[in-house]
């Protein structure tokens, strides 16, 4: 049987080596089956980490829209609150 992956008891991704270089390494794997399911896992990763980046940076963006909208807001409180404040006429 050529090495091959499973998945432990919680879901990840682990090799079962029946090669001396998977047995060493995933990638020095010679049965030649390894390195397509890691460079799919390692793609998987990189999607995921593109995807984290990308709503920080939304996220960023959505926090300085909210600041400004709490700025203007206090700023609008308080002219009202000049307003009430000076004397009818």
């Amino acid at each position: 049987m050529p090495c091959h992956w499973t998945k432990d008891g919680d879901g990840n991704p682990v090799m079962i080596p029946e090669c001396y270089g998977g047995a060493n390494d995933p990638e020095h794997c010679t049965c030649n089956i390894a390195g397509s399911e890691l460079d799919k896992l390692r793609e998987e990763l990189r999607e995921a980490y593109e995807r984290i980046e990308r709503m920080r940076l939304a996220t960023h963006r959505q926090n300085e829209r909210y600041l400004q909208v709490f700025n203007a807001n206090r700023n609008l409180r308080a002219r009202i609150a000049e307003l009430e404040a000076q004397p009818a006429q």
